[in-house]
């Protein structure tokens, strides 16, 4: 980016402070070792085929490479869109996760008309975040979707204990849209939007949760807009024998192609627990090997 775009947006952009970096993926270096950083992989080539998820030197947002993500307006239901998961250096109650989208021009979000499925394809997935309790050996995953043909982005929070349908009504440990509901952002094609989505899991007992999500168009060199904010949420249980055990913590990344049609571009993914806003340095990363996870089931 030039230097008087990046000190423009420094002055535009809330001063935030620099935390415990869990997670920092560049897609940057040679394709054996992005594919080392990468756990688990599936269906979609990743990341250096050419084929469904791969690395490309243009369009990029920070470095010589992104990763884009080929839609092919096919990948309805399940894992058939192709995945790449990358386990986390250390886990969370309080997540900070910010990354940077672009969606080609013509690009089609799920449920657009454009696929003709009779609503089958709800919203375009993109990219996942996991909890997982140890006491349990559970996994629990959490997904951005740009929804019902549009382009704002929302998160699909599934399993929670206080979990509300789209009248509001109570259905405990379903899934919910956490929709934009401050400032609605219609993402625009063809240029970098930053996200920073702040997830804190509630204290067990207490209706003390929070997410929010801000979104920073860094192409247009705009200031930052709050989108959502749902608070006093009842995410976990009180206990660790719950549905939704109380000890659960934020632990992995799933990058997830499923509902769409068209190119969409990541860059710059990291997890941290603090804010550390929109930029085109990434957080240094923890070096530590992350463990293998066992019995991850979630859809």
């Amino acid at each position: 980016m030039h230097t008087l775009l990046r000190l423009l947006l420094a002055l535009l952009l809330p001063s935030v402070a620099q935390g415990a970096t869990v997670f920092s993926e560049t897609f940057e270096g040679s394709c054996d070792t992005i594919l080392s950083r990468s756990y688990s992989q599936s269906y979609g080539g990743f990341p250096c085929t050419g084929g469904a998820m791969s690395i490309v030197t243009s369009p990029v947002f920070a470095g010589s490479q992104s990763l884009r993500l080929n839609y092919l307006g096919t990948e309805e239901q399940g894992l058939a869109g192709g995945f790449a998961d990358f386990m986390w250096s250390g886990t969370t109650a309080d997540l900070w996760l910010t990354f940077y989208n672009r969606m080609a021009s013509g690009f089609k979000t799920g449920a657009d008309p454009y696929f003709n499925d009779g609503g089958r394809s709800v919203g375009t997935k993109g990219l996942y975040t996991f909890m997982y309790s140890p006491a349990k050996n559970q996994w629990n995953g959490w997904s951005m979707n740009y929804l019902y043909g549009g382009r704002q982005l929302a998160m699909g929070a599934q399993g929670i204990k206080d979990a509300h349908n789209n009248s509001g009504v109570l259905v405990p440990y379903d899934s919910e849209w956490m929709q934009q509901n401050v400032q609605p952002y219609q993402q625009p094609l063809d240029q970098w939007v930053c996200y920073e989505v702040h997830i804190r899991l509630n204290t067990p007992g207490q209706a003390n949760g929070l997410y929010e999500q801000y979104a920073t168009n860094m192409t247009a060199g705009t200031g930052t807009i709050l989108t959502a904010r749902h608070s006093n949420r009842e995410f976990l249980d009180s206990t660790t024998s719950g549905q939704m055990p109380s000890d659960a913590q934020w632990k992995m990344s799933r990058i997830f192609r499923q509902n769409g049609y068209g190119s969409m571009y990541y860059d710059n993914i990291s997890a941290t627990t603090t804010r550390i806003g929109c930029s085109d340095t990434p957080p240094a990363s923890d070096s530590t090997p992350p463990a293998r996870p066992n019995g991850l089931t979630a859809q």
